[in-house]
Protein backbone atom coordinates (compact mmCIF):
# COMPACT_ATOMS: atom_id res chain seq x y z
CA UNK A 1 0.00 0.00 0.00
CA UNK A 2 1.11 3.18 -0.94
CA UNK A 3 1.75 5.36 1.78
CA UNK A 4 1.87 9.57 1.26
CA UNK A 5 5.05 11.30 2.74
CA UNK A 6 2.64 13.96 4.41
CA UNK A 7 0.52 11.22 6.20
CA UNK A 8 3.54 9.38 7.28
CA UNK A 9 5.12 13.08 8.96
CA UNK A 10 1.92 13.96 10.09
CA UNK A 11 2.13 10.42 12.47
CA UNK A 12 5.07 11.28 13.73
CA UNK A 13 6.28 13.39 16.72
CA UNK A 14 9.06 15.82 16.16
CA UNK A 15 12.33 13.42 17.03
CA UNK A 16 10.66 10.65 15.17
CA UNK A 17 10.26 13.01 11.81
CA UNK A 18 13.51 13.87 12.32
CA UNK A 19 15.27 10.89 12.83
CA UNK A 20 12.43 9.27 9.57
CA UNK A 21 13.91 11.98 7.28
CA UNK A 22 17.32 11.24 8.21
CA UNK A 23 16.62 8.19 7.56
CA UNK A 24 15.14 8.55 4.01
CA UNK A 25 17.56 10.46 3.14
CA UNK A 26 20.71 8.05 3.98
CA UNK A 27 18.85 5.44 2.13
CA UNK A 28 18.58 7.64 -1.05
CA UNK A 29 22.13 8.71 -1.28
CA UNK A 30 23.00 4.80 -0.38
CA UNK A 31 22.43 4.11 -3.99
CA UNK A 32 23.47 7.26 -5.67
CA UNK A 33 27.14 6.61 -5.54
CA UNK A 34 27.90 6.27 -8.74
CA UNK A 35 28.71 8.97 -11.07
CA UNK A 36 26.48 10.18 -14.59
CA UNK A 37 27.70 9.15 -17.58
CA UNK A 38 28.75 12.42 -19.28
CA UNK A 39 29.80 13.86 -16.17
CA UNK A 40 33.77 13.91 -14.42
CA UNK A 41 33.63 14.54 -10.59
CA UNK A 42 36.58 15.63 -8.61
CA UNK A 43 37.70 16.78 -5.03
CA UNK A 44 40.16 19.56 -4.90
CA UNK A 45 41.38 22.02 -2.58
CA UNK A 46 41.55 25.70 -4.22
CA UNK A 47 44.11 27.67 -1.80
CA UNK A 48 43.24 25.76 1.16
CA UNK A 49 39.38 25.27 0.21
CA UNK A 50 38.05 22.31 -0.67
CA UNK A 51 36.18 22.26 -3.34
CA UNK A 52 34.28 19.45 -5.39
CA UNK A 53 34.54 20.54 -9.72
CA UNK A 54 31.79 19.09 -12.04
CA UNK A 55 33.02 18.30 -15.66
CA UNK A 56 30.62 18.17 -18.58
CA UNK A 57 32.94 15.70 -20.28
CA UNK A 58 30.87 16.18 -24.09
CA UNK A 59 33.44 18.19 -26.62
CA UNK A 60 32.71 21.71 -26.91
CA UNK A 61 33.86 23.44 -29.98
CA UNK A 62 34.38 26.45 -27.46
CA UNK A 63 35.25 27.00 -23.98
CA UNK A 64 32.94 25.92 -21.29
CA UNK A 65 30.91 28.22 -19.12
CA UNK A 66 31.63 28.26 -14.97
CA UNK A 67 29.35 28.64 -11.71
CA UNK A 68 30.93 28.73 -8.73
CA UNK A 69 28.24 27.27 -6.12
CA UNK A 70 27.63 28.36 -2.30
CA UNK A 71 25.56 25.64 -0.27
CA UNK A 72 22.94 26.79 2.23
CA UNK A 73 22.60 25.99 5.64
CA UNK A 74 22.35 28.91 7.76
CA UNK A 75 26.22 29.45 7.24
CA UNK A 76 26.23 26.27 10.04
CA UNK A 77 25.24 23.23 8.28
CA UNK A 78 25.82 21.84 4.77
CA UNK A 79 28.09 20.14 2.76
CA UNK A 80 29.55 19.33 -0.71
CA UNK A 81 28.03 16.09 0.01
CA UNK A 82 25.06 17.30 0.38
CA UNK A 83 24.71 19.16 -2.83
CA UNK A 84 25.61 16.91 -4.92
CA UNK A 85 22.57 16.22 -7.15
CA UNK A 86 21.96 20.16 -7.18
CA UNK A 87 25.56 20.21 -8.79
CA UNK A 88 25.65 16.99 -10.93
CA UNK A 89 21.98 18.26 -12.62
CA UNK A 90 23.57 22.06 -13.25
CA UNK A 91 26.88 20.78 -14.82
CA UNK A 92 25.18 18.25 -17.11
CA UNK A 93 22.00 19.77 -18.34
CA UNK A 94 23.65 23.12 -19.09
CA UNK A 95 26.95 22.15 -20.15
CA UNK A 96 28.82 23.79 -17.27
CA UNK A 97 31.91 23.16 -14.93
CA UNK A 98 30.23 23.72 -11.45
CA UNK A 99 32.48 24.44 -8.46
CA UNK A 100 31.11 23.65 -5.18
CA UNK A 101 33.02 25.07 -2.07
CA UNK A 102 33.40 24.11 1.21
CA UNK A 103 33.59 26.80 3.23
CA UNK A 104 34.08 27.49 6.64
CA UNK A 105 31.06 27.01 8.99
CA UNK A 106 30.15 28.16 12.24
CA UNK A 107 29.88 28.02 15.42
CA UNK A 108 33.53 27.39 14.69
CA UNK A 109 33.91 30.10 12.76
CA UNK A 110 32.41 33.19 12.30
CA UNK A 111 32.24 36.33 9.92
CA UNK A 112 33.97 36.92 7.78
CA UNK A 113 35.78 33.63 7.21
CA UNK A 114 32.97 31.89 5.44
CA UNK A 115 32.68 34.88 2.64
CA UNK A 116 37.03 34.80 2.85
CA UNK A 117 36.83 31.39 1.64
CA UNK A 118 34.38 32.38 -1.05
CA UNK A 119 36.53 34.71 -2.27
CA UNK A 120 39.34 32.71 -2.24
CA UNK A 121 37.98 30.36 -4.18
CA UNK A 122 36.37 32.49 -6.88
CA UNK A 123 39.69 34.27 -7.40
CA UNK A 124 41.64 31.64 -7.82
CA UNK A 125 39.03 29.71 -9.95
CA UNK A 126 39.18 32.85 -12.35
CA UNK A 127 42.85 32.79 -12.27
CA UNK A 128 43.31 29.03 -13.82
CA UNK A 129 39.73 28.56 -15.32
CA UNK A 130 41.06 29.02 -18.90
CA UNK A 131 44.46 26.87 -18.90
CA UNK A 132 43.27 24.20 -16.47
CA UNK A 133 39.12 23.53 -16.76
CA UNK A 134 38.70 25.23 -20.46
CA UNK A 135 36.27 28.05 -18.89
CA UNK A 136 35.97 31.16 -19.93
CA UNK A 137 36.60 33.17 -17.02
CA UNK A 138 34.01 35.97 -18.77
CA UNK A 139 31.71 33.42 -18.45
CA UNK A 140 31.61 32.17 -14.96
CA UNK A 141 28.84 33.25 -12.51
CA UNK A 142 28.77 32.89 -8.79
CA UNK A 143 25.30 31.47 -6.63
CA UNK A 144 23.91 29.55 -4.07
CA UNK A 145 20.66 29.25 -2.02
CA UNK A 146 20.02 30.64 1.08
CA UNK A 147 22.98 31.60 3.12
CA UNK A 148 24.47 30.89 0.06
CA UNK A 149 22.98 33.25 -1.89
CA UNK A 150 23.76 35.45 0.82
CA UNK A 151 27.68 35.16 0.26
CA UNK A 152 26.96 35.09 -3.65
CA UNK A 153 25.88 38.63 -3.49
CA UNK A 154 28.29 39.51 -0.65
CA UNK A 155 31.21 38.55 -2.53
CA UNK A 156 29.57 40.26 -5.57
CA UNK A 157 29.20 43.66 -3.80
CA UNK A 158 33.00 42.83 -2.61
CA UNK A 159 34.64 42.35 -5.65
CA UNK A 160 32.81 45.74 -7.27
CA UNK A 161 34.70 47.63 -4.98
CA UNK A 162 38.32 45.57 -5.35
CA UNK A 163 38.26 44.76 -8.13
CA UNK A 164 41.42 43.19 -9.92
CA UNK A 165 42.70 44.28 -12.88
CA UNK A 166 44.36 40.49 -13.99
CA UNK A 167 41.16 39.03 -12.89
CA UNK A 168 37.80 39.13 -14.66
CA UNK A 169 34.48 40.14 -11.98
CA UNK A 170 31.80 37.14 -12.26
CA UNK A 171 29.47 37.71 -15.07
CA UNK A 172 26.25 37.02 -13.22
CA UNK A 173 24.91 36.06 -9.56
CA UNK A 174 22.20 33.14 -9.00
CA UNK A 175 20.15 33.74 -5.96
CA UNK A 176 18.26 31.14 -4.73
CA UNK A 177 15.63 32.25 -1.65
CA UNK A 178 18.50 34.35 -0.13
CA UNK A 179 18.62 35.77 3.34
CA UNK A 180 19.73 39.65 2.89
CA UNK A 181 19.77 41.56 5.95
CA UNK A 182 18.71 41.16 9.38
CA UNK A 183 17.64 44.74 10.14
CA UNK A 184 13.84 44.06 9.73
CA UNK A 185 12.22 40.46 10.32
CA UNK A 186 8.49 42.12 10.42
CA UNK A 187 8.21 42.12 6.54
CA UNK A 188 5.18 40.28 5.42
CA UNK A 189 6.81 37.06 4.51
CA UNK A 190 8.49 36.93 8.30
CA UNK A 191 4.72 37.59 9.77
CA UNK A 192 2.72 35.23 6.75
CA UNK A 193 5.28 32.36 7.23
CA UNK A 194 6.78 32.52 10.63
CA UNK A 195 6.39 28.73 11.21
CA UNK A 196 6.20 27.42 8.23
CA UNK A 197 9.02 24.39 7.75
CA UNK A 198 11.55 24.38 7.37
CA UNK A 199 12.43 28.33 8.16
CA UNK A 200 11.09 29.71 11.23
CA UNK A 201 11.56 33.35 12.00
CA UNK A 202 13.54 32.70 15.27
CA UNK A 203 15.62 30.57 13.85
CA UNK A 204 16.66 32.62 10.62
CA UNK A 205 17.59 35.35 13.47
CA UNK A 206 19.62 32.69 15.58
CA UNK A 207 21.51 31.41 11.91
CA UNK A 208 22.67 35.43 11.52
CA UNK A 209 23.95 35.83 15.26
CA UNK A 210 25.92 32.37 14.81
CA UNK A 211 27.32 33.64 11.71
CA UNK A 212 27.83 36.97 13.12
CA UNK A 213 29.69 36.77 16.86
CA UNK A 214 27.40 33.59 18.17
CA UNK A 215 25.74 35.36 20.85
CA UNK A 216 22.27 34.55 20.82
CA UNK A 217 20.87 36.21 24.20
CA UNK A 218 19.59 38.66 21.90
CA UNK A 219 17.86 36.98 20.15
CA UNK A 220 14.13 38.13 21.11
CA UNK A 221 15.58 41.67 21.14
CA UNK A 222 16.01 41.52 17.48
CA UNK A 223 12.90 39.59 17.01
CA UNK A 224 10.78 42.48 18.82
CA UNK A 225 13.07 45.25 16.42
CA UNK A 226 14.87 46.86 19.06
CA UNK A 227 18.69 46.39 17.21
CA UNK A 228 18.01 49.21 14.90
CA UNK A 229 18.51 52.75 15.78
CA UNK A 230 15.55 55.14 15.16
CA UNK A 231 17.68 57.09 12.31
CA UNK A 232 19.09 53.91 10.77
CA UNK A 233 15.13 52.44 10.81
CA UNK A 234 14.69 55.73 8.55
CA UNK A 235 17.46 55.54 6.02
CA UNK A 236 16.34 52.01 5.73
CA UNK A 237 12.43 52.14 5.64
CA UNK A 238 12.92 53.47 1.25
CA UNK A 239 14.90 50.09 0.71
CA UNK A 240 12.58 47.50 3.25
CA UNK A 241 9.18 49.41 3.35
CA UNK A 242 6.30 47.01 3.07
CA UNK A 243 4.61 49.07 0.39
CA UNK A 244 7.18 48.28 -2.14
CA UNK A 245 5.85 44.91 -2.56
CA UNK A 246 2.61 44.16 -4.12
CA UNK A 247 -0.79 43.31 -1.83
CA UNK A 248 -0.70 40.17 -3.21
CA UNK A 249 2.27 39.81 -0.87
CA UNK A 250 1.33 41.93 1.98
CA UNK A 251 -2.26 40.23 2.40
CA UNK A 252 -2.68 39.28 6.25
CA UNK A 253 0.10 41.20 7.56
CA UNK A 254 0.13 43.65 10.01
CA UNK A 255 2.12 46.72 10.94
CA UNK A 256 4.89 46.79 13.23
CA UNK A 257 4.58 48.15 16.44
CA UNK A 258 6.63 51.65 16.75
CA UNK A 259 9.41 50.90 18.77
CA UNK A 260 10.22 54.86 19.98
CA UNK A 261 14.06 53.98 20.98
CA UNK A 262 16.13 50.96 20.60
CA UNK A 263 18.98 48.92 22.83
CA UNK A 264 21.86 50.31 22.57
CA UNK A 265 23.29 47.37 24.34
CA UNK A 266 21.80 44.98 21.96
CA UNK A 267 23.04 47.44 18.79
CA UNK A 268 26.45 47.33 20.25
CA UNK A 269 26.47 43.51 20.04
CA UNK A 270 24.68 43.06 16.55
CA UNK A 271 25.72 46.73 14.35
CA UNK A 272 28.21 44.42 11.93
CA UNK A 273 25.02 42.47 10.58
CA UNK A 274 23.95 45.76 9.06
CA UNK A 275 27.12 45.92 7.33
CA UNK A 276 26.08 45.12 3.28
CA UNK A 277 29.05 41.93 3.50
CA UNK A 278 26.40 40.44 5.84
CA UNK A 279 23.24 42.59 5.00
CA UNK A 280 23.38 43.44 1.15
CA UNK A 281 20.00 44.40 0.78
CA UNK A 282 21.28 47.40 2.64
CA UNK A 283 24.22 48.38 0.18
CA UNK A 284 24.07 52.32 -0.88
CA UNK A 285 23.09 52.57 -4.53
CA UNK A 286 26.29 53.23 -5.91
CA UNK A 287 27.23 49.65 -5.54
CA UNK A 288 24.40 47.78 -6.24
CA UNK A 289 24.72 49.60 -9.55
CA UNK A 290 28.17 47.61 -10.06
CA UNK A 291 26.54 44.27 -9.51
CA UNK A 292 26.30 41.62 -12.49
CA UNK A 293 23.20 40.58 -14.00
CA UNK A 294 21.32 38.93 -11.45
CA UNK A 295 18.30 35.97 -11.43
CA UNK A 296 16.59 35.59 -7.75
CA UNK A 297 14.25 33.23 -7.14
CA UNK A 298 11.77 33.15 -4.16
CA UNK A 299 9.50 30.85 -2.73
CA UNK A 300 5.68 31.43 -1.59
CA UNK A 301 6.14 29.87 1.76
CA UNK A 302 9.77 31.25 3.07
CA UNK A 303 10.27 33.85 5.45
CA UNK A 304 12.70 35.33 3.41
CA UNK A 305 11.06 35.75 0.29
CA UNK A 306 10.09 39.46 0.62
CA UNK A 307 14.41 39.98 0.83
CA UNK A 308 14.35 38.60 -2.57
CA UNK A 309 11.97 40.85 -3.55
CA UNK A 310 12.94 43.73 -2.59
CA UNK A 311 16.56 43.33 -3.72
CA UNK A 312 15.20 42.39 -7.13
CA UNK A 313 13.66 46.32 -6.55
CA UNK A 314 16.75 47.46 -5.73
CA UNK A 315 18.97 45.94 -8.06
CA UNK A 316 16.23 47.20 -11.06
CA UNK A 317 16.39 51.03 -9.86
CA UNK A 318 20.11 51.00 -9.83
CA UNK A 319 20.08 50.03 -13.72
CA UNK A 320 21.08 46.22 -13.14
CA UNK A 321 19.47 43.42 -15.64
CA UNK A 322 17.37 41.20 -12.95
CA UNK A 323 15.52 38.30 -13.88
CA UNK A 324 13.08 37.29 -11.01
CA UNK A 325 11.31 33.99 -11.08
CA UNK A 326 8.58 33.07 -8.16
CA UNK A 327 7.19 29.57 -7.42
CA UNK A 328 3.96 29.84 -5.87
CA UNK A 329 3.96 26.80 -4.02
CA UNK A 330 7.67 26.21 -2.63
CA UNK A 331 9.15 26.79 0.32
CA UNK A 332 12.22 27.44 1.82
CA UNK A 333 14.85 24.53 1.31
CA UNK A 334 13.11 22.72 -1.83
CA UNK A 335 16.00 22.70 -4.24
CA UNK A 336 17.70 20.20 -1.59
CA UNK A 337 14.67 18.05 -2.23
CA UNK A 338 15.23 18.08 -6.11
CA UNK A 339 15.68 14.35 -7.05
CA UNK A 340 15.15 12.64 -3.21
CA UNK A 341 12.78 9.27 -4.02
CA UNK A 342 9.67 10.03 -2.81
CA UNK A 343 11.00 13.20 -0.46
CA UNK A 344 10.89 15.11 -4.16
CA UNK A 345 8.24 17.78 -3.90
CA UNK A 346 7.03 19.00 -7.25
CA UNK A 347 8.25 22.37 -6.44
CA UNK A 348 12.06 21.23 -6.72
CA UNK A 349 11.95 20.74 -10.39
CA UNK A 350 10.77 23.74 -11.01
CA UNK A 351 13.50 25.25 -8.67
CA UNK A 352 16.48 23.76 -10.74
CA UNK A 353 14.93 24.42 -13.88
CA UNK A 354 14.86 28.33 -13.46
CA UNK A 355 18.27 27.92 -11.74
CA UNK A 356 20.09 25.85 -14.94
CA UNK A 357 18.21 28.48 -17.40
CA UNK A 358 18.79 31.69 -15.75
CA UNK A 359 22.29 31.02 -14.76
CA UNK A 360 22.89 29.44 -18.57
CA UNK A 361 21.09 32.47 -20.12
CA UNK A 362 22.63 35.54 -17.87
CA UNK A 363 26.74 34.00 -18.50
CA UNK A 364 25.52 33.80 -22.13
CA UNK A 365 24.56 37.39 -22.50
CA UNK A 366 21.55 37.08 -23.76
CA UNK A 367 18.46 39.16 -23.10
CA UNK A 368 16.43 37.04 -20.55
CA UNK A 369 13.02 38.08 -19.62
CA UNK A 370 13.09 40.61 -17.05
CA UNK A 371 11.06 41.70 -13.90
CA UNK A 372 10.44 45.94 -13.96
CA UNK A 373 9.96 47.25 -11.13
CA UNK A 374 5.86 47.43 -12.12
CA UNK A 375 5.90 43.93 -11.75
CA UNK A 376 7.45 43.48 -8.47
CA UNK A 377 5.13 45.69 -7.05
CA UNK A 378 2.41 44.06 -9.20
CA UNK A 379 2.02 40.38 -9.51
CA UNK A 380 -0.30 38.35 -11.54
CA UNK A 381 -2.87 36.13 -8.92
CA UNK A 382 -1.59 32.64 -8.97
CA UNK A 383 1.26 33.33 -10.77
CA UNK A 384 4.03 30.67 -9.98
CA UNK A 385 6.43 31.50 -12.96
CA UNK A 386 6.76 35.38 -12.77
CA UNK A 387 8.64 35.76 -16.12
CA UNK A 388 11.40 33.61 -15.51
CA UNK A 389 13.38 32.46 -18.10
CA UNK A 390 11.99 30.08 -20.05
CA UNK A 391 13.16 25.98 -20.15
CA UNK A 392 14.13 25.48 -23.64
CA UNK A 393 16.05 22.50 -23.83
CA UNK A 394 13.92 20.23 -24.39
CA UNK A 395 12.85 18.82 -21.08
CA UNK A 396 9.65 20.80 -20.10
CA UNK A 397 7.51 18.01 -21.86
CA UNK A 398 8.99 14.87 -19.73
CA UNK A 399 9.46 17.26 -16.85
CA UNK A 400 5.37 17.88 -17.05
CA UNK A 401 4.71 14.27 -17.48
CA UNK A 402 6.52 13.26 -14.27
CA UNK A 403 5.12 15.75 -12.08
CA UNK A 404 1.81 14.89 -13.02
CA UNK A 405 2.99 10.92 -12.20
CA UNK A 406 4.14 12.41 -8.67
CA UNK A 407 0.79 14.07 -8.20
CA UNK A 408 -0.69 10.98 -6.77
CA UNK A 409 1.99 10.49 -3.56
CA UNK A 410 2.83 14.02 -3.81
CA UNK A 411 0.62 16.64 -2.27
CA UNK A 412 0.72 20.22 -2.48
CA UNK A 413 2.07 22.03 0.31
CA UNK A 414 -1.12 23.58 1.51
CA UNK A 415 -2.40 20.66 2.23
CA UNK A 416 -0.20 20.62 5.27
CA UNK A 417 1.55 23.67 5.23
CA UNK A 418 1.26 24.50 8.78
CA UNK A 419 1.20 21.08 10.37
CA UNK A 420 4.01 19.81 10.93
CA UNK A 421 6.25 21.51 13.34
CA UNK A 422 9.21 19.76 11.37
CA UNK A 423 13.07 21.43 11.56
CA UNK A 424 15.58 20.70 9.20
CA UNK A 425 18.42 20.41 12.17
CA UNK A 426 19.95 16.90 12.11
CA UNK A 427 18.10 15.97 9.47
CA UNK A 428 19.74 17.08 6.51
CA UNK A 429 23.30 18.12 7.44
CA UNK A 430 25.86 16.29 9.42
CA UNK A 431 25.96 15.86 13.13
CA UNK A 432 28.45 18.19 14.86
CA UNK A 433 25.32 21.12 15.04
CA UNK A 434 24.98 22.95 18.58
CA UNK A 435 22.48 22.05 20.53
CA UNK A 436 18.75 23.32 20.22
CA UNK A 437 17.08 25.90 22.77
CA UNK A 438 14.81 24.77 24.69
CA UNK A 439 11.28 24.32 23.81
CA UNK A 440 8.36 25.80 25.89
CA UNK A 441 4.41 24.82 26.01
CA UNK A 442 1.93 27.53 25.85
CA UNK A 443 1.84 27.33 29.51
CA UNK A 444 5.58 27.27 30.34
CA UNK A 445 7.29 30.40 28.19
CA UNK A 446 8.16 32.58 30.46
CA UNK A 447 7.77 36.27 29.20
CA UNK A 448 11.05 37.02 27.72
CA UNK A 449 10.47 33.66 24.73
CA UNK A 450 7.77 33.48 21.93
CA UNK A 451 6.38 30.19 21.37
CA UNK A 452 5.79 31.56 17.80
CA UNK A 453 9.69 32.40 17.05
CA UNK A 454 11.29 29.20 18.77
CA UNK A 455 8.78 26.56 17.08
CA UNK A 456 5.14 25.43 17.06
CA UNK A 457 4.12 23.34 20.10
CA UNK A 458 3.68 19.34 18.52
CA UNK A 459 -0.08 18.56 17.74
CA UNK A 460 -1.12 15.49 19.97
CA UNK A 461 -0.03 12.33 18.02
CA UNK A 462 -0.85 8.65 18.52
CA UNK A 463 2.35 6.59 19.17
CA UNK A 464 3.93 4.71 16.66
CA UNK A 465 7.08 2.63 16.67
CA UNK A 466 10.22 4.33 16.53
CA UNK A 467 11.19 2.30 13.43
CA UNK A 468 10.33 4.22 10.79
CA UNK A 469 10.64 0.90 8.48
CA UNK A 470 7.80 -0.64 10.17
CA UNK A 471 5.15 2.61 8.62
CA UNK A 472 6.30 0.87 4.84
Amino acid sequence: MLIRKGQILGRLGLCHQINFIRWSRCCIMARKKTVPSGLRIKDLSFSGVPVRVYEPTAASGEKKRGLVYFHGGGWMFGCIDDYNEVCQYISLESDTIVVSVGYRLAPEHRYPAHLDDCEVVTRHFLSIAATDFGVDPRRLAVGGDSAGANLAAALCQRLSKTQDCHLPSPCAQVLIYPALQMADFHLPSYQQNHSVPILFRGRAVFYFLQYLNGNTSVSQQILEGKHVPVELKRRYKKWLDPDNLSPQFRKGARSPQVIPSHDGHVYHIIKQGLDPEISPLLAEDDVLHLAPPTFVLTCEFDVLRDDGILFCKRLKDAGVEVTWEHLSDGFHGIISFFNQGWLTFQSSRKVHSGLRDGEQQLQDGLHAPQVTQAQCCHVPKGSSQLRGPPTNFGLAESWRAHMEQQRAVVPALSEYRASYPLHPIGAFCYSRHVSMPKRFSSSQHPAKHSNEDLALKPRPCRQVSTNPASLL
